[in-house]
């Protein structure tokens, strides 16, 4: 049997600042490496076998 999800903890102080800073300020990757990410993905998809 499972264990219980713990509750997520809530960000205060610093912590909070950095976290919403970072929201912010999110980093776009090239349009090269997104190719490279999705080519990935699919080659793990295609290659994976899983009995259901």
């Amino acid at each position: 049997m499972a264990r219980p999800i713990a509750e997520t903890p809530t960000l205060r102080g610093l912590e909070a600042l950095r976290f919403m800073e970072r929201m912010e300020n999110i980093k776009k990757i090239s349009t090269k490496k997104r190719q490279e990410i999705e080519d990935s993905y699919q080659l793990f998809k295609q290659r994976a076998t899983f009995a259901l």
